[in-house]
């Protein structure tokens, strides 16, 4: 009878949920590369000091560090200073970043609920921060070759300047603001298909 008791008391006890703080060492955050189409996705995962993921943390790109503008240009005319998203069920959440040119001084913080997960530089295939990919920044890419310039490292090797990376703009020759990286259909768009 005692046992029943403890029990149906434990129960009826409310229990404090322990909320989970983001680990800096567990989350996943890649190097931070855009593109004037907005087609290099930037995923960043949540994760607590268990490695479990963190569903709906708030993760903030923190643009402004120390500057009144961002050190990326934007294809937006007001340019933010924070970017932000909540994680899914799974603790990702993808930015879709349309900008180019890039700052060499500049660097950008992401955080998820407050915590800092990292300082990363910005890097983009638009080097010269016309807003658009051409030959002019393939130029760019080419001078950079065998130099540790992390604003070019955008096959994110973290390594020395090189054709890859070269590689890369030339991927994204004739991209521009005008276009963007087509969304997924929705179901109205289906709804419309089949009436």
């Amino acid at each position: 009878m005692k046992r029943l008791l403890f029990l149906c008391l434990a129960l009826a006890t409310p229990q404090i949920a322990a909320a989970a703080v983001p680990s800096p060492a567990n989350s996943s955050v890649p190097c931070l590369v855009v593109c004037p189409r907005g087609d290099l996705p930037f995923e960043v995962v949540v994760r607590d000091i268990a490695s479990v993921p963190i569903a709906g943390s708030l993760v903030q790109i923190q643009l402004c560090l120390g500057a009144p503008t961002p050190p990326i240009a934007f294809c937006q005319l007001s340019p933010p200073c924070t970017l932000s998203g909540f994680t899914d069920a799974t603790g990702h959440v993808t930015f879709i970043i349309q900008a180019g040119g890039v700052d060499p001084s500049g660097t950008v913080q992401i955080r998820a609920d407050g915590v800092v997960l990292a300082n990363r530089v910005i890097a983009s295939p638009d080097q010269n921060g016309d807003l658009v990919v051409n030959a002019t920044d393939v130029g760019f890419g080419m001078a950079a070759v065998g130099t540790p310039l992390a604003i070019m490292d955008l096959d994110c090797d973290g390594g020395l300047v090189d054709a890859a990376d070269v590689g890369v703009i030339n991927n994204h020759l004739g991209h521009d603001c005008g276009q963007t990286a087509a969304p997924p259909p929705s179901w109205g768009r289906v709804k419309i298909l089949y009436r």
